[in-house]
């Protein structure tokens, strides 16, 4: 059963997403964070794409 508060719908984002979101104030990648953020839906980041955002940027 679903909870009250947890939603439903989740979204996987690799490290490409994780950059459009972040440096992209009107893309589709953007609305998605600010849907998650809003607890409209479950945004999913792993381990390994925070590790390859990390390195690219460093490498910037």
């Amino acid at each position: 059963m679903k909870s009250a508060t947890q939603p439903e719908c989740k979204v996987f984002f690799d490290s490409s997403a994780l950059f459009a979101g972040v440096f992209s104030a009107t893309g589709g990648a953007r609305l998605i964070m600010k849907l998650a953020e809003g607890k409209h839906l479950r945004l999913i980041v792993s381990q390994q794409v925070l590790a390859e955002t990390e390195r690219s940027l460093r490498a910037k």
